[in-house]
Protein backbone atom coordinates (compact mmCIF):
# COMPACT_ATOMS: atom_id res chain seq x y z
CA UNK A 1 0.00 0.00 0.00
CA UNK A 2 1.18 3.29 -1.18
CA UNK A 3 0.51 6.63 1.09
CA UNK A 4 1.15 9.78 0.31
CA UNK A 5 -1.03 10.22 -2.84
CA UNK A 6 -4.97 11.09 -1.95
CA UNK A 7 -6.98 11.72 0.97
CA UNK A 8 -8.80 8.59 2.13
CA UNK A 9 -9.93 6.89 5.30
CA UNK A 10 -8.25 4.07 6.55
CA UNK A 11 -9.13 0.86 8.75
CA UNK A 12 -7.45 -1.65 10.55
CA UNK A 13 -8.59 -4.02 13.22
CA UNK A 14 -6.68 -1.66 15.77
CA UNK A 15 -7.31 1.81 14.68
CA UNK A 16 -9.60 3.99 12.21
CA UNK A 17 -7.99 7.32 11.08
CA UNK A 18 -7.49 9.51 8.44
CA UNK A 19 -5.11 9.30 6.01
CA UNK A 20 -4.51 12.27 4.01
CA UNK A 21 -1.70 11.49 2.26
CA UNK A 22 0.08 12.75 -0.23
CA UNK A 23 12.15 22.19 2.15
CA UNK A 24 17.14 25.19 -0.05
CA UNK A 25 20.37 23.75 1.17
CA UNK A 26 20.55 23.73 5.04
CA UNK A 27 22.99 23.63 7.68
CA UNK A 28 20.95 22.09 10.83
CA UNK A 29 24.81 21.87 13.10
CA UNK A 30 24.07 25.60 14.17
CA UNK A 31 23.26 27.04 17.88
CA UNK A 32 19.34 26.43 17.09
CA UNK A 33 20.03 22.80 15.88
CA UNK A 34 21.73 19.36 17.16
CA UNK A 35 23.48 18.55 14.38
CA UNK A 36 22.23 15.37 12.14
CA UNK A 37 24.29 12.07 11.94
CA UNK A 38 25.89 11.53 7.90
CA UNK A 39 23.80 10.41 5.49
CA UNK A 40 20.30 10.77 6.86
CA UNK A 41 19.33 13.23 4.50
CA UNK A 42 19.59 13.77 0.65
CA UNK A 43 21.56 17.61 0.62
CA UNK A 44 19.34 19.70 -1.89
CA UNK A 45 18.91 23.30 -2.40
CA UNK A 46 15.26 23.23 -4.20
CA UNK A 47 13.82 25.77 -2.43
CA UNK A 48 9.67 25.58 -2.63
CA UNK A 49 8.19 28.63 -2.41
CA UNK A 50 5.81 29.76 0.15
CA UNK A 51 2.95 32.43 -0.11
CA UNK A 52 0.75 34.79 2.15
CA UNK A 53 -2.06 32.23 3.07
CA UNK A 54 -5.32 32.85 1.81
CA UNK A 55 -7.47 35.43 4.05
CA UNK A 56 -10.14 32.76 4.70
CA UNK A 57 -7.44 30.03 6.19
CA UNK A 58 -7.24 32.31 9.53
CA UNK A 59 -11.17 31.27 9.94
CA UNK A 60 -11.22 27.80 9.32
CA UNK A 61 -8.64 27.20 11.69
CA UNK A 62 -10.85 28.92 14.28
CA UNK A 63 -13.55 27.05 13.72
CA UNK A 64 -11.30 23.78 13.28
CA UNK A 65 -10.00 24.84 17.04
CA UNK A 66 -13.76 25.05 18.15
CA UNK A 67 -14.18 21.53 16.85
CA UNK A 68 -11.08 19.83 18.56
CA UNK A 69 -11.48 22.04 21.07
CA UNK A 70 -7.26 22.47 21.29
CA UNK A 71 -5.23 24.99 19.29
CA UNK A 72 -4.67 24.87 16.50
CA UNK A 73 -1.05 25.75 14.60
CA UNK A 74 -2.55 28.08 11.66
CA UNK A 75 0.46 29.43 9.12
CA UNK A 76 0.69 32.75 7.86
CA UNK A 77 2.82 31.35 4.54
CA UNK A 78 1.32 28.25 2.84
CA UNK A 79 2.37 26.44 -0.85
CA UNK A 80 0.74 27.20 -3.92
CA UNK A 81 -1.33 25.40 -6.47
CA UNK A 82 -0.58 26.71 -10.06
CA UNK A 83 0.24 29.90 -7.95
CA UNK A 84 -2.64 29.93 -5.49
CA UNK A 85 -2.71 29.52 -2.34
CA UNK A 86 -3.54 26.82 -0.61
CA UNK A 87 -5.81 26.45 2.24
CA UNK A 88 -8.16 23.66 4.32
CA UNK A 89 -9.22 21.62 1.38
CA UNK A 90 -12.88 20.24 1.19
CA UNK A 91 -14.27 17.63 3.79
CA UNK A 92 -13.31 13.74 2.01
CA UNK A 93 -13.64 10.78 3.75
CA UNK A 94 -13.83 10.75 7.69
CA UNK A 95 -13.27 14.36 7.50
CA UNK A 96 -15.81 15.98 9.98
CA UNK A 97 -15.09 19.35 8.45
CA UNK A 98 -12.14 21.82 6.80
CA UNK A 99 -9.06 20.45 8.59
CA UNK A 100 -10.65 18.07 11.32
CA UNK A 101 -10.43 14.45 10.58
CA UNK A 102 -10.78 11.29 13.09
CA UNK A 103 -8.29 9.24 14.72
CA UNK A 104 -7.96 6.01 16.84
CA UNK A 105 -10.49 3.51 17.52
CA UNK A 106 -12.29 5.99 19.54
CA UNK A 107 -12.25 8.51 16.81
CA UNK A 108 -11.04 11.35 18.65
CA UNK A 109 -11.21 14.55 16.77
CA UNK A 110 -7.83 16.13 15.42
CA UNK A 111 -6.57 19.10 13.18
CA UNK A 112 -5.10 17.92 9.56
CA UNK A 113 -4.33 20.87 7.66
CA UNK A 114 -2.88 18.94 4.09
CA UNK A 115 -1.03 20.68 1.58
CA UNK A 116 -0.30 18.24 -1.72
CA UNK A 117 0.89 18.86 -5.30
CA UNK A 118 1.57 21.92 -4.47
CA UNK A 119 4.67 23.79 -6.61
CA UNK A 120 7.65 22.66 -6.62
CA UNK A 121 10.82 23.67 -8.50
CA UNK A 122 12.94 21.64 -10.42
CA UNK A 123 15.32 19.02 -9.05
CA UNK A 124 12.62 19.08 -5.99
CA UNK A 125 12.27 15.04 -3.96
CA UNK A 126 8.89 14.96 -2.78
CA UNK A 127 6.69 11.55 -3.35
CA UNK A 128 7.99 8.48 -4.41
CA UNK A 129 11.26 10.33 -5.22
CA UNK A 130 9.48 12.42 -7.90
CA UNK A 131 9.02 16.35 -8.00
CA UNK A 132 5.50 16.03 -6.40
CA UNK A 133 5.34 17.57 -2.85
CA UNK A 134 2.88 16.46 -0.01
CA UNK A 135 3.01 17.89 4.03
CA UNK A 136 0.98 18.46 6.23
CA UNK A 137 0.41 20.69 10.01
CA UNK A 138 -1.57 18.27 12.21
CA UNK A 139 -2.53 18.49 16.17
CA UNK A 140 -4.03 16.12 18.90
CA UNK A 141 -4.07 16.19 22.38
CA UNK A 142 -1.41 14.36 23.83
CA UNK A 143 -3.21 12.11 25.86
CA UNK A 144 -4.48 10.33 22.48
CA UNK A 145 -0.61 11.23 20.98
CA UNK A 146 2.04 7.67 19.64
CA UNK A 147 4.17 7.47 21.57
CA UNK A 148 6.71 8.98 18.22
CA UNK A 149 5.04 10.70 16.14
CA UNK A 150 5.77 7.77 12.74
CA UNK A 151 6.26 4.16 13.39
CA UNK A 152 9.97 3.33 13.31
CA UNK A 153 11.16 6.65 13.12
CA UNK A 154 14.58 8.03 13.73
CA UNK A 155 14.92 11.14 15.98
CA UNK A 156 17.73 13.04 14.43
CA UNK A 157 18.27 16.67 15.56
CA UNK A 158 16.00 19.33 17.76
CA UNK A 159 15.32 22.57 16.29
CA UNK A 160 14.33 25.46 18.55
CA UNK A 161 11.21 27.17 16.18
CA UNK A 162 9.44 30.65 17.79
CA UNK A 163 10.38 29.37 21.31
CA UNK A 164 9.16 25.75 20.39
CA UNK A 165 11.82 23.17 20.58
CA UNK A 166 10.72 20.71 17.56
CA UNK A 167 12.37 17.13 17.63
CA UNK A 168 13.15 16.18 13.51
CA UNK A 169 12.05 12.56 12.98
CA UNK A 170 12.53 10.65 9.80
CA UNK A 171 10.16 8.42 9.39
CA UNK A 172 10.81 4.97 6.99
CA UNK A 173 9.33 4.18 3.84
CA UNK A 174 5.91 1.88 4.00
CA UNK A 175 5.51 -1.51 4.88
CA UNK A 176 3.08 -3.93 6.15
CA UNK A 177 4.15 -4.04 9.34
CA UNK A 178 3.57 -0.46 9.44
CA UNK A 179 0.67 -0.49 8.83
CA UNK A 180 -0.40 -3.50 11.14
CA UNK A 181 0.82 -1.22 14.45
CA UNK A 182 -0.14 2.39 13.72
CA UNK A 183 -2.98 3.24 15.24
CA UNK A 184 -3.11 7.31 15.66
CA UNK A 185 -2.53 8.25 12.31
CA UNK A 186 0.85 7.60 12.01
CA UNK A 187 0.78 6.09 8.89
CA UNK A 188 0.52 9.09 6.94
CA UNK A 189 4.20 10.46 8.04
CA UNK A 190 5.33 6.91 5.96
CA UNK A 191 8.28 8.37 3.66
CA UNK A 192 8.31 11.54 5.39
CA UNK A 193 10.60 13.74 7.63
CA UNK A 194 8.87 16.18 10.33
CA UNK A 195 9.29 17.98 13.10
CA UNK A 196 7.10 17.11 16.56
CA UNK A 197 6.71 19.18 18.83
CA UNK A 198 4.10 19.75 22.26
CA UNK A 199 2.40 22.62 24.18
CA UNK A 200 0.40 22.76 26.69
CA UNK A 201 -0.57 19.25 26.17
CA UNK A 202 -1.05 18.92 22.72
CA UNK A 203 1.08 17.65 20.66
CA UNK A 204 1.85 19.10 17.22
CA UNK A 205 3.26 17.83 14.00
CA UNK A 206 4.64 19.52 10.49
CA UNK A 207 5.67 16.36 7.73
CA UNK A 208 7.17 16.41 4.83
CA UNK A 209 7.34 13.38 2.16
CA UNK A 210 10.96 13.15 0.81
CA UNK A 211 14.31 12.88 3.09
CA UNK A 212 16.11 15.59 1.91
CA UNK A 213 17.11 18.96 3.89
CA UNK A 214 14.99 21.17 1.03
CA UNK A 215 11.83 19.62 3.19
CA UNK A 216 14.23 20.50 6.42
CA UNK A 217 13.91 23.73 5.53
CA UNK A 218 10.47 24.17 3.99
CA UNK A 219 9.02 23.22 7.54
CA UNK A 220 11.11 25.45 9.41
CA UNK A 221 9.72 28.45 7.25
CA UNK A 222 6.45 26.82 7.58
CA UNK A 223 6.84 26.21 11.56
CA UNK A 224 8.23 29.60 12.07
CA UNK A 225 4.93 31.12 10.10
CA UNK A 226 2.53 30.03 12.55
CA UNK A 227 0.00 31.12 14.70
CA UNK A 228 -1.56 28.68 17.38
CA UNK A 229 -5.22 29.87 16.81
CA UNK A 230 -7.50 29.34 20.11
CA UNK A 231 -11.21 28.38 20.00
CA UNK A 232 -13.26 31.74 19.44
CA UNK A 233 -16.18 30.49 21.97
Amino acid sequence: MSFGTSPRLRTCPYAVFVAVFTFSLVSLASSSAEALGPGQLQRSSARVQLVSAPPSLMSQCAAAATLVQIPVPCPSLVPSHNGDALGCPAPVGAQVAPCVGLEGVTEYRVFFLNFEDFDVPRGYVGIDGKPVGHLFLEARRLVDAPKVPCVGGRRSGAIDIKGWRTILYVCPRDSSSIERVARHGEGANVGHILLDWRVNGVEYVASAHGHTTANVALLRRLVGSLTLVQSPS
